[in-house]
C-alpha cells in the first residue's frame, strides 16, 4: 500500500495490498487453500519507478471514468508486435531470477490463487 503511486492512479487502481492484507481479504470472502506469490523483483522496482515518473508528468485522466481506467489497466504502456517479443526476451532472465523470492515480500505485485469451498468436487 505504501507504494501506491501515479501509475496506479493512471490505470484506475483503487488500492494496493500487503501480503497479509490480501490474505485477509481472500479469507473474509470465504476462500481457502490460498497461495500468494510475489512477482517483480528485482526489475519491477525500476520499471515501477519509471512508470510513476512518466505517468506522473502526464495530464490528469480525471475526466475518464475510473471503471474504464481500471478495465484498461493491464494494457497501458504495453507495446505490441516486435517490441513485445524484444521486451519478453530482454526480461526473461529477470522472470527466472525472481522465482526464489516468490514466497517473500520482495516485489511489486502479487498473484493469488484460492478455492471456493463450495466448488470442491
Amino acid at each position: 500500500p505504501h507504494r501506491f503511486g501515479a501509475a496506479d492512479r493512471y490505470v484506475g487502481h483503487f488500492r494496493r495490498y500487503s501480503r497479509a492484507g490480501l490474505l485477509d481479504v481472500l479469507r473474509s470472502a470465504g476462500l481457502d487453500e490460498i497461495r500468494i506469490v510475489t512477482y517483480g523483483f528485482p526489475l519491477g522496482y525500476l520499471l515501477e519507478g519509471l512508470r510513476n515518473v512518466i505517468l506522473g508528468q502526464r495530464e490528469s485522466r480525471a475526466s475518464e471514468a475510473m471503471e474504464d481506467r481500471t478495465m484498461a489497466s493491464g494494457r497501458r504502456l504495453q507495446p505490441g508486435g516486435r517490441w513485445a517479443l524484444a521486451i519478453w526476451a530482454a526480461t526473461a532472465p529477470f522472470a527466472l531470477a525472481q522465482r526464489p523470492f516468490g514466497e517473500g515480500d520482495l516485489g511489486t505485485g502479487f498473484v493469488a490463487c484460492a478455492r471456493r469451498p463450495d466448488l470442491r468436487g
